[in-house]
């Protein structure tokens, strides 16, 4: 199966858009289509800590740790390597990437659904996934039924629409219980002192305490409002 991938850029973000096989035993085998949004600040200067523009305010990027990382799992390992690579390829070539085109948009769809379906929607495997238009989402949400999306933005009302198709980032139960009331299913990191018995929320099925029971691909509850399921998923602090 083809590696597909449509790059441009809005503003001050360069997005890519990549479809691929996935072998991560974390989210499972199949094709899959993700979102990455760098800032240009990062792509020029081929660095990755430069993320204010592309991580926004979430307190796991670097510029709210003083250019240090503050635990975010894309800062580690094989998933930083694979990103500043991508920074590095995307430098090569950014005075040529276009601003976003809806015809070169849907030429990229049409190939991507020509090639085989889609397994799962990756909305932000780095970066802030809001950084998309809705359009844009909603288009690429359509591609499978399967779809994740992660956002700490969900506190501004301005991306309230986007409660259809991500969760909410949250790292406090009164943030869960007040992103739940604007309307977002929230996925959260708990601490063994919450009382998860009271919390509305499920064991994200692919974490280490569940077993790994299920991967992303067959799980799919992460995907905002567009599930049955009306409960937040968290995950333990490890």
């Amino acid at each position: 199966m083809k590696n597909l991938k449509y790059v441009y850029k809005t503003g001050n973000t360069i997005h890519v858009l990549n479809a691929k096989i996935s072998q991560n035993s974390k989210i499972g085998i199949g094709y899959i289509l993700q979102t990455y949004h760098f800032s240009i600040e990062q792509i020029r200067n081929n660095d990755i800590t430069q993320d204010s523009k592309s991580c926004l305010d979430c307190p796991l990027s670097y510029n709210k740790n003083n250019g240090k990382s503050g635990g975010c799992y894309t800062h580690k390992g094989m998933q930083l390597m694979g990103l500043k690579s991508m920074i590095r390829s995307l430098n090569k070539k950014i005075d040529s990437i276009k601003e976003f085109s809806q015809s070169e948009f849907m030429f990229f769809i049409n190939n991507v659904k020509n090639t085989h379906s889609i397994d799962l929607v990756r909305f932000g495997a780095y970066g802030e996934p809001i950084l998309l238009s809705l359009y844009v989402t909603g288009v690429l949400s359509s591609l499978s039924k399967k779809t994740t999306g992660y956002t700490h933005q969900w506190n501004k009302p301005k991306y309230n629409e986007y409660n259809k198709f991500f969760m909410a980032s949250t790292h406090t139960d009164a943030e869960r219980i007040d992103s739940r009331a604007k309307g977002f299913r929230s996925f959260f990191v708990a601490s063994k002192e919450l009382n998860l018995t009271v919390t509305n929320a499920v064991n994200c099925p692919a974490s280490k305490e569940s077993s790994k029971n299920l991967t992303c691909i067959a799980c799919g509850l992460c995907n905002g409002s567009k599930t049955n399921i009306k409960k937040d998923i968290y995950i333990m602090k490890h």
